[in-house]
């Protein structure tokens, strides 16, 4: 489905953790301990020092440690598949598939400007075309 193609894309990785801290201030800007007692609670631990080393850097991390982390922070798993996952393909300097259910349309946040491909867990966004 994704087959790596050159080195991480570091402007492609900074935007992906950026948008990842938004998912955290949007999740109520739990701690790095909280998020890491949720991880813990969903059979997926990751310590608070492996979040803030994957997520407070400049360099793209594991998928397995963004994928708990957006699980911990609320983000639906049809959301983690088809919008997150793609993207940190996409960073990591692979291809991903454009041709996704709904890809024509993204929602974004009027306020924050955070961009979904699912509206549900998100209410307060609203539909834009991509």
């Amino acid at each position: 489905m994704s087959t790596r193609t050159h080195e991480p894309d570091p402007e492609a990785v900074a935007r992906l953790l950026d948008d990842l801290e938004d998912v955290k201030i949007h999740d109520g800007d739990p701690s790095l301990g909280e998020l890491s007692k949720r991880s813990e609670a969903i059979g997926r631990f990751v310590s608070k020092a492996t979040f803030s080393r994957s997520l407070s850097g400049t360099l793209l991390p594991k998928w397995s440690i963004v994928e708990t982390f957006l699980l911990v922070c609320g983000i639906d798993a049809q959301e983690i598949t088809g919008f997150w996952k793609p993207r940190w393909v996409l960073a990591s300097g692979g291809s991903a598939p454009t041709d996704r259910p709904g890809a024509q349309y993204e929602h974004a946040c009027p306020t924050c400007g955070t961009v979904t491909a699912s509206p549900p867990s998100r209410p307060h966004l609203s539909a834009v075309p991509a």
